[in-house]
C-alpha cells in the first residue's frame, strides 16, 4: 500500500476551545459564561475544559446582525 503524498486539506472546524471563542467574538471569559447561561449558543464540557459549537456562535451573530 502507497501513501499519499502532497498536502493534507485542513478539516474545518466545528468545535471551539475557550480561548479560540473568546478570539473569534473578541469577547471576556464572562461573557461567554453568560451565553451559556442564556443557552443562546451550545456548548460541551469534556472533562473540565468548554468547547462551543461554531455553527451556533455564527447563528447568534446572524441573528443580531443588523
Amino acid at each position: 500500500m502507497r501513501k499519499a503524498r502532497g498536502k493534507v486539506e485542513p478539516v474545518p472546524k466545528l468545535w471551539l476551545s475557550t480561548a479560540e471563542a473568546q478570539a473569534y467574538l473578541d469577547c471576556s471569559s464572562n461573557f461567554l459564561q453568560k451565553l451559556r447561561d442564556e443557552d443562546l449558543i451550545r456548548f460541551s464540557i469534556v472533562g473540565r475544559k468548554f468547547f462551543y459549537e461554531l455553527a451556533s456562535i455564527e447563528r447568534l451573530l446572524e441573528a443580531n446582525a443588523i
